[in-house]
């Protein structure tokens, strides 16, 4: 499913004391927006309460001074045009969602740090699965996530209301496009049905691996049941890579079982063990990890990109014990 942009009216109350102010919140914004639609397929689409250009930021400037800002960058300003936006609000909703509207109406959406603000965005953001944007005006908006508090009237009982609460990712500048992102993978993994989807979004679904070219062909040859087990196991190796990456350690940390081959295993049966990498190389694997019990993902280190490549997936290979 596509994840898009709610734009939080909320954050606009509070107008900037000055256009240099002005200028630069929104200017964050746009880089963390464009970072999650570059980096990690964020859809570039704005849903927002008003039309973009009738936003106030300061005192006789708003979005449409800014569009037209020299001292704005001009990727930035090319950027909003890029941008699909969606006016009012809740306007063409997605198949499946068509529910959405009426339940915004029917419910109150707080912020938890201050339950006497009501957001109605947000609520639109958590219905839709998509991103709360905001201007950094205040502290409250300046956190890659944000608790919200939906409250509905419950229709057994009169005056009596039920509260639901989560936990929504929001994005008001550059430096939420890294947990905003990787919410987004997560997210991509678990709607990852079948081979297909997983190999044609390979490289945005595990961007810490790389994957030889015969895996495509043993992905297909997996027995039914065990694919959610492998896309499992890749999303461990995954994280292992990029902690490692975030620590510059020597080599990863596994937080999994890992073992390397015996010597023996290799000298009779490290043909079994060679696969092709991306760039042509044919390379011998010495380490592999389990997935449903008796599979195995072969895969070794890359120290220089501090990634995984992976060159087998499938069913237990020959070794010096059993074969």
């Amino acid at each position: 499913m596509s994840r898009g942009f709610v734009l939080n009216s909320a954050s606009f109350q509070n107008l900037a004391n000055d256009i240099s102010s002005a200028r630069l919140m929104l200017s964050n914004l746009l880089e963390g927006i464009a970072d999650l639609v570059h980096k990690y397929g964020a859809d570039p689409i704005l849903r927002s309460e008003s039309w973009l250009d009738e936003i106030l930021l300061a005192p006789n400037y708003g979005i449409a001074n800014w569009r037209n800002d020299s001292q704005v960058s001009r990727d930035l300003r090319l950027f909003l045009l890029q941008i699909v936006g969606k006016t009012p609000l809740l306007s063409d909703l997605p198949v499946g969602k068509v529910d959405v509207e009426d339940k915004c109406l029917m419910s109150e959406f707080l912020i938890e740090e201050t339950p006497e603000l009501e957001v109605p965005s947000a609520g639109a953001a958590m219905l839709l699965g998509d991103i709360l944007s905001s201007i950094r005006s205040s502290e409250k908006w300046g956190n890659a996530e944000l608790k919200i508090i939906q409250r509905c009237l419950n229709s057994g009982s009169e005056n009596k209301f039920i509260e639901t609460r989560a936990t929504i990712p929001h994005i008001s500048n550059p430096s939420h496009a890294g947990p905003v992102g990787h919410w987004l993978k997560n997210i991509s993994r678990s709607e990852v049905m079948n081979v297909n989807d997983l190999w044609a979004d390979r490289l945005g679904l595990f961007p810490n691996i790389e994957f030889c070219v015969e895996v495509e062909e043993q992905l297909h040859q997996l027995q039914p049941g065990i694919f959610r087990s492998v896309v499992n196991r890749l999303v461990d190796l995954d994280e292992s890579a990029r902690r490692w990456q975030v620590k510059e350690a020597p080599t990863p940390e596994y937080g999994f079982w890992v073992h390397p081959e015996s010597q023996a295993t290799l000298q009779q049966f490290g043909r079994q063990r060679q696969f092709t990498r991306t760039n042509g190389s044919i390379i011998q694997f010495k380490h592999h990890t389990r997935f449903a019990g008796e599979g195995r993902i072969y895969f070794c280190l890359d120290g220089a990109q501090r990634i995984f490549v992976v060159g087998y997936i499938g069913s237990h290979l020959d070794t010096a014990r059993f074969n």
